[in-house]
C-alpha cells in the first residue's frame, strides 16, 4: 500500500520536474544522502523513484545498477530494511521548505509492513514538517486488529494522534445536495430528500450512488414536458438499498451485465493499478470496445483515472 502511493508520489514529481529542475536535483542528493548505497533496494519496489533518481544525468550517484542489492539475504533482514529505507526516504521528503502529506485510504486492509512502516515514521523524532492522515472503517477494526495495536503503539511513544469520526451529513445538507444535483429549489427537494437521507443514513457516496440507481430504475427522471427533474416518491419510499458500502458495490456489480461483470474480474486481477495496453492484451476480444468500458466503469465508480503524462 505505501509503496504504490510513493511510487504514484513520484510520478508527479517526475513529471513536474521539467518545471523546476534546480529543485528536482536538490530533493534527488537529499534523498541520495538518506538511503546512501541502500537506493537500490527502493528503485526495485518504486520504479518512479528510479526514474526521477536517474534522470539527466549518468554520473548521478544515484543512477548505478541495482546488481549490488544481494537479494540472497534473509527475508526477515531484507524486511527490516526495506522499512528503515523507507522511514528515511519520508524523512527526506519532508522538508521545512516543502512539508509533506501523505493519506491512506482503507487502512483496515493494510498489510503488516505497511502499518509498521507508519508506526517507525511517526515515532522517529528526526522527521518534521511531516502529516500522515489516515482512513479506516471502524466497523471492521476492532480492539485485536493490528491497526489498532498500531495506533496505540503510536499514541504510547508520545505522538499526537487525533481522532476523527465521520458520521452522517445531516437533512439539511442532503436537501442542498439533492437540490444541486437536479437544479430544483430547496423548497421542491425537501420530500425527496428526507427519504433518500433516511434510506442512506446521510453518506455522501450512499446520496449519490442512490440518485443514480433511481434514475437507472425510473424512479427518477428528467420530464420533457415540465423541463425539470421528477420523482416517483411512492416507490423510492418501498425501495430498499444496502447499509454496508461493500454490500452496495456488490449489489451493484451484480446488476451489470455477465461479460461486463468478467470483465471487471480481469481488471481485478491485474492488481490496483494498471494501464490500458495491459488490459487490452489481457482482453482479446476483437469486438472489446476498451474506451467505453473504462468510461463506464469511472462513471460507476469502480475505476480511478490517474493521469501519466
Amino acid at each position: 500500500v505505501l509503496t504504490a502511493a510513493l511510487d504514484t508520489f513520484f510520478g508527479i514529481l517526475f513529471d513536474k520536474s521539467r518545471d523546476n529542475p534546480k529543485q528536482m536535483m536538490l530533493l534527488r542528493w537529499r534523498i541520495h544522502d538518506a538511503i546512501g548505497s541502500g537506493s537500490d533496494a527502493l528503485l526495485n519496489i518504486i520504479p518512479n523513484l528510479q526514474k526521477l533518481m536517474t534522470m539527466g544525468d549518468e554520473h548521478n550517484p544515484s543512477s548505478h545498477s541495482t546488481r549490488g542489492y544481494n537479494t540472497s539475504k534473509r527475508r526477515g533482514d531484507i524486511g527490516i530494511r526495506m522499512k528503515y529505507l523507507l522511514v528515511k526516504l519520508i524523512g527526506a521528503l519532508s522538508h521545512r521548505s516543502h512539508p509533506l502529506v501523505l493519506f491512506l485510504d482503507d487502512l483496515q486492509w493494510a498489510d503488516a509492513m505497511t502499518l509498521d512502516v507508519i508506526r517507525m515514521i511517526m515515532t522517529d523524532p528526526d522527521i518534521e514538517h511531516f502529516l500522515f492522515i489516515g482512513c479506516y472503517r471502524d466497523s471492521e477494526v476492532g480492539l485485536a486488529h493490528p491497526l489498532t495495536s498500531s495506533l496505540n503503539d503510536i499514541q504510547n511513544q508520545g505522538t499526537n494522534v487525533i481522532t476523527i469520526k465521520l458520521g452522517q451529513i445531516e437533512k439539511e445538507c442532503v436537501n442542498s445536495l439533492v437540490s444541486d444535483a437536479l437544479c430544483l429549489p430547496p423548497s421542491l427537494c425537501v420530500r425527496l430528500s428526507t427519504v433518500v437521507h433516511r434510506k442512506t443514513g446521510g453518506i455522501v457516496l450512499f446520496v449519490l450512488k442512490f440518485l443514480k440507481s433511481l434514475n437507472e430504475e425510473g424512479l427518477l427522471w428528467f420530464s420533457m414536458s415540465s423541463r425539470r427533474w421528477e420523482f416517483d416518491l411512492n416507490r423510492i419510499k418501498v425501495r430498499e438499498i444496502s447499509d454496508d458500502v461493500v454490500v452496495h458495490m456488490t449489489n451493484q456489480m451484480n446488476r451489470l451485465s455477465k461479460r461486463m461483470q468478467a470483465k471487471l474480474k480481469c481488471c481485478a486481477c491485474l492488481g490496483p493499478c494498471f494501464d490500458t495496453e495491459i488490459l487490452r492484451k489481457a482482453i482479446r476480444e476483437t469486438d472489446f470496445n476498451i474506451n467505453s468500458f473504462l468510461e463506464s466503469s469511472l462513471e460507476d465508480g469502480f475505476f480511478q483515472h490517474i493521469v501519466d503524462d
